[in-house]
């Protein structure tokens, strides 16, 4: 069941959902892309990578960049298993994850199999500026399209 967000706090939207996980997918692409791994060892990377940093802190490093958090859907912290469990429906479920764009209650199927939802703060930025959240998913875009042009030039992935 969900609790009401608290007076600090808002649902995240989808761009800055989205948006964070493009910085997460081209932070990993790069920093894996000396490596050249299959891609089966870099979705292991990519769900360790997530399980690890939200389990910690509730951020990934994208999360981090676009301000936004998730945690239980009572608001406290969201532990170990919670985060596995998200992260492995992200994996089952990629397609659904565009569900916050279109669901009355802004989340995603993984969140509601989680039991968890992205939070971000009031008030930190200018409400205008806070709109344009935009920019994470336009930094994650540049990155992804920098890393394809890369894996073009070089060949491809295995």
């Amino acid at each position: 069941m969900d609790v009401p967000l608290s007076d600090q706090e808002e649902q995240a939207g989808f761009f800055a959902r989205a948006g964070a996980l493009g910085v997460d997918c081209g932070f990993l692409f790069l920093a894996l892309r000396s490596f050249d791994p299959s891609w089966k060892t870099s979705v292991a990377v990519f769900a360790f990578y997530m399980a690890l940093s939200m389990s910690l802190t509730g951020r990934t490093l994208g999360k981090w960049a676009a301000g936004i958090r998730v945690v239980k859907n009572d608001g406290s912290d969201m532990g170990s298993i919670r985060a596995i469990v998200r992260v492995l429906a992200l994996l089952l479920f990629l397609g659904a994850g565009c569900l916050p764009a279109f669901s009355d209650h802004g989340k995603a199927l993984h969140d509601d199999i989680a039991r968890t939802k992205v939070v971000q703060p009031i008030g930190t930025v200018l409400p205008w500026l806070r709109k344009l959240a935009v920019f994470p998913f336009g930094v994650g875009l540049i990155i992804w399209i920098l890393g394809t042009i890369s894996v073009m030039v070089s060949g491809g992935m295995r």
